[in-house]
């Protein structure tokens, strides 16, 4: 298919441009015909095409339509991909990061799925305890002391649930782990990704919501009057 690499983003492994490689491709629908022997594909057809990210060796489909007529179609990857015209990728890269978290947290916990996305547990993992620490402190900046005293005391206070507490604390123990504890398996970053998402959810996505809910219920109707 056109070109043998592409750079963008990759929705596995998170890193902002990386190459893919052009691996295969199948005709999904468009005029194609056979003039001396030779295969040519005229403006309009469509393919399904895979590439490999070279950075984590996982795959995105990509469908492509000719925006002109090629006349090597059997030479197709000889191709520039400025023939095509791109319809849909998949995945869908989605946002990594939860609504509202701000922008130096947003970007320690980007740096964190994209070392995860990369294998590299130990650093994923650190950088998850960091967030959690930075979190912390930007939300109840009142409270000082070491992650584990400050959880602790938010517990006692009734600023953290008893369930998030514990959740905070085993994103301490396991982001200590990733720091000290050889090895650090794939699944304990898993587990400490999922809870630093989550978290991350209940202290800044959740509160927006809510804030956000609560503005619409205060605006004057458009007209009419009120139901009780």
């Amino acid at each position: 298919m056109p070109d043998h690499t592409l750079i963008r983003s990759c929705p596995h492994c998170h890193i902002d441009r990386t190459a893919f490689s052009y691996v295969a491709h199948n005709l999904v629908t468009g005029p194609l015909s056979v003039e001396k022997g030779c295969v040519s594909a005229k403006k309009g057809t469509v393919f399904n095409t895979l590439w490999l990210c070279n950075s984590c060796n996982k795959g995105i489909g990509i469908v492509l339509k000719l925006k002109t007529d090629l006349n090597t179609y059997v030479y197709l990857d000889q191709h520039s991909i400025s023939n095509f015209e791109e319809l849909e990728t998949y995945p869908v890269i989605h946002n990594m990061v939860p609504d509202g978290v701000p922008a130096r947290i947003a970007n320690y916990y980007s740096d964190a799925v994209k070392t995860h996305g990369m294998k590299i547990y130990h650093a994923s993992g650190k950088l998850c305890r960091q967030v959690l620490e930075f979190a912390l402190a930007d939300r109840f900046p009142k409270f000082k002391g070491s992650l584990y005293e400050r959880i602790k005391e938010l517990s006692g206070k009734g600023m953290l649930l008893t369930e998030m507490a514990s959740w905070a604390n085993e994103i301490r123990e396991l982001g200590n782990d990733a720091a000290h504890a050889d090895p650090f398996t794939r699944e304990e970053a898993d587990d400490i990704m999922l809870l630093t998402e989550y978290m991350l959810v209940y202290l800044y996505t959740l509160p927006g919501i809510i804030a956000r809910r609560a503005l619409k219920g205060s605006a004057p109707a458009g007209g009419g009057s009120e139901e009780p």
